[in-house]
This record gives structure tokens, sequence and C-alpha cells, in this order.
């Protein structure tokens, strides 16, 4: 099982102009990958527009994270949902 710890609801957030003109914002929150190691890794999950923050707890990853893409390959967007105690 993959265990993922939020320990603050900030976000970051980076918004700007593509080179087409279109304004564009992105959101991330930062983590911690628990992964059988001495010391979790920090990774950042990108929250989709209108999404809220995570609130500070620990998670797994939702099995809607999965998708096959456009070219057939396994695909993550990651989605968290709160972890069974």
């Amino acid at each position: 099982m993959i265990n993922i710890e939020i320990d603050s609801p900030d976000v970051d957030v980076r918004s700007g102009t593509s080179k087409n003109g279109q304004p564009y914002s992105i959101r991330n929150q930062i983590a911690w990958l628990h992964n059988g190691k001495k010391y979790p890794a920090e990774f950042k999950i990108r929250l989709q527009d209108g999404q809220t923050a995570y609130p500070v707890g620990k998670y797994t990853v939702d099995p809607s994270s999965f998708y096959v893409d456009q070219y057939g390959s396994l695909s993550l967007r990651t989605v968290l949902q709160p972890a069974k105690a």
C-alpha cells in the first residue's frame, strides 16, 4: 500500500501567460511518500482547477488515479483518499 502524508494545507500557486497568450495557473501541495525507507520522500501533488487543498492527515492513492492515456500507456493523475485507521 502507498502511504502518503499531508502535513500542511498550504498550496503553491504559479500563474502566468502561455506563449499563445492563454492565462494559466498551476496549484501544487507538498506531500510525503512513506515508502519503507528511513525517511519519507517529499513530492508535489498537482491540484485540479477548483479543487480545495487536502487537509492535514494520512492518505492512500485512490484507484481512480490510474488511467490509460491516449497512447495506451498506464498513467497517474494523483487522487488521494483518507487512510483507514
